[in-house]
C-alpha cells in the first residue's frame, strides 16, 4: 500500500521528483569529491612531512620493538650511512 502510494506520488509531481533526484545526485557527487580532496591533502601532507622530518625509513637498535625505551640508542649512527 505504501509503495503504491509512493509510486503514484512520484509521477504526480514530476518537477519535485526531478529536483529531489538531482539534489541527491549532486550531494553524492559533492561528497565523493570532498572525500577525494581530503584524502589527497592528507597524502600530500604525509609525503611532505616525511621528506622534511624522519624520511621514509627508520633505523632502530636490535630489541627496540620488544622494549621501546628512550635509553636504547644506536651507538654510532654515522656508521649506518
Amino acid at each position: 500500500m505504501i509503495a503504491a502510494l509512493a509510486w503514484r506520488n512520484i509521477w504526480r509531481q514530476p518537477i519535485r521528483t526531478s529536483l529531489s533526484v538531482l539534489g541527491m545526485a549532486f550531494t553524492s557527487m559533492l561528497l565523493v569529491f570532498m572525500l577525494s580532496l581530503q584524502l589527497a591533502a592528507y597524502d600530500t601532507m604525509k609525503s611532505s612531512m616525511l621528506r622534511i622530518a624522519d624520511g621514509f625509513g627508520q633505523f632502530q637498535i636490535e630489541g627496540y620493538k620488544d622494549d621501546p625505551e628512550m635509553d636504547k640508542v644506536i651507538a654510532d649512527p654515522a656508521a649506518l650511512l
